[in-house]
């Protein structure tokens, strides 16, 4: 994790409060229907495992300043909340118009800064993570997705992974990835956000990422936000507990232009 105590997105050093990885909001939806969690952590250098339990989806990491944090990222859960809540408690299929799709987005934005924050040699640059607290913005090169997992009478899974490669060697132009997957009960978000490894690369535009097609089934593009101007949700296919993994690192194998 970053040894520099710091505000991620202010640079601020006082007042330093812990950001709950899965959001308040999350663990309060569910308070009534989960009364136990187990937490598994794969520590990313050794592929070491740890786990343990708690009452509550309450893992936060302390990162983020108090103003920031009681300030514009809680009026970015406050929006993701009242667009989300239906769909993680009754599973209820939604059509979002653009607006929830921007709420949705900038929710897994921040979610994805803070998880690569964490890391020692983050991807997005203090400029970028400054950036996105002033204008709730994504950032070029972003894409997102979202699925459908089916979940278990007793036993549900939820997933909170960050990971970071790079196209085949063939691709014209050297690229990095940063990877991020974000599910709670039955929803998933996935952000990938693509860049050249060359700066220069930049007059060519942004890395267009495509996703297999055969993913097209089970996940649905929201971000940038699709030119029907809304998205449907669940996708046609769900995703098993089985396979949240496997989706996750479905970037491993991708297509640059």
């Amino acid at each position: 994790m970053a040894t520099t105590r710091v505000c991620a997105f202010c640079q601020q050093t006082a007042n330093l409060t812990g950001e709950h990885l899965f959001a308040e909001w999350v663990d309060k939806l569910l308070t009534k229907s989960t009364s136990h969690y187990v937490f598994t952590d794969i520590d990313p250098k050794d592929s070491s495992v740890r786990r343990f339990g708690g009452r509550h989806l309450d893992r936060t990491f302390k990162c983020v300043c108090k103003n920031c944090n009681n300030g514009w990222m809680s009026d970015i859960d406050n929006e993701a909340r009242d667009v989300l809540k239906d769909v993680i408690l009754y599973r209820a299929r939604v059509s979002f118009l653009a607006s929830g799709i921007r709420s949705i987005a900038k929710f897994t934005m921040k979610n994805a800064l803070v998880a690569d924050y964490m890391h020692h040699t983050p991807f997005f640059s203090e400029r970028q993570r400054k950036q996105f607290k002033e204008n709730r913005e994504l950032l070029p090169g972003t894409h997102a997705w979202f699925g459908g997992v089916v979940t278990g009478r007793r036993k549900k899974t939820g997933l909170y992974k960050l990971s970071y490669g790079e196209p085949p060697s063939e691709t014209r132009h050297g690229a990095k990835l940063c990877v991020f997957t974000w599910s709670a009960e039955c929803l998933l978000l996935q952000l990938v956000a693509a860049r050249w490894t060359n700066l220069l690369d930049l007059a060519n535009g942004w890395p267009e990422l495509a996703q297999d097609p055969r993913s097209n089934r089970i996940m649905c593009p929201f971000w940038p936000i699709p030119l029907e101007r809304h998205a449907t949700w669940p996708p046609q296919q769900n995703i098993s507990q089985d396979h949240l993994e496997r989706v996750a690192d479905r970037f491993k194998f991708v297509r640059l232009s």
